[in-house]
């Protein structure tokens, strides 16, 4: 590991021979527990925040991820603003090969094989209600442009519902951030 790359977003950590941190976000209840708690208790990826990004220059994904735990354990970098990697962090590394995503577990690290098709359509998602949020609303709350295959006029709480089915989120949670 050798070079920190700056302002990292998923698409590039996807992309490039690089390893990324998640953390949850505080007000989580699976905080600092073990996989299976965090399933019981309403495991989600759009609980996580990437937090850190760096160059992966190891060998393999499966013989790092306990080098990247130890370092972000040990000897911190200076740059690394998150708590020490801890039991419900995930790991995601490029080996340029494979992007494979780890849950740190009590013992050991899970592979999550979903985690990174989740991430993308949550990204996916994240992109379309912004792009949405551009698109003026009329007094009987239909949108008065068309958007995505949406005719002008369609009831924004139609659209929600197409938001929930299509990529299995809460757009008040998940996208508008209230709980």
């Amino acid at each position: 590991m050798t070079k920190k790359i700056k302002n990292m977003d998923e698409k590039q950590l996807f992309n490039t021979k690089s390893f990324g941190i998640y953390q949850l976000k505080l007000e989580c209840d699976y905080i600092f527990r073990g996989y299976d708690f965090a399933l019981e208790h309403g495991f989600k990826v759009t609980d996580y925040n990437l937090i850190y990004t760096h160059e992966y220059s190891g060998k393999t994904s499966a013989e790092s991820v306990d080098n990247i735990y130890k370092l972000f354990n040990t000897d911190r970098p200076a740059d690394f603003h998150g708590h020490s990697l801890s039991m419900s962090d995930i790991v995601v590394i490029n080996d340029g090969s494979k992007v494979s995503a780890f849950y740190v577990d009590e013992f050991t690290y899970l592979e999550l094989d979903s985690f990174i098709e989740d991430r993308k359509n949550y990204n996916e998602a994240l992109r379309l209600w912004n792009d949405l949020g551009n698109i003026p609303v009329d007094d009987d709350d239909g949108i008065e442009t068309a958007w995505e295959d949406f005719p002008a006029g369609t009831n924004k709480i139609e659209i929600w519902e197409w938001f929930e089915e299509k990529f299995n989120i809460s757009v008040a949670v998940d996208l508008m951030h209230m709980k």
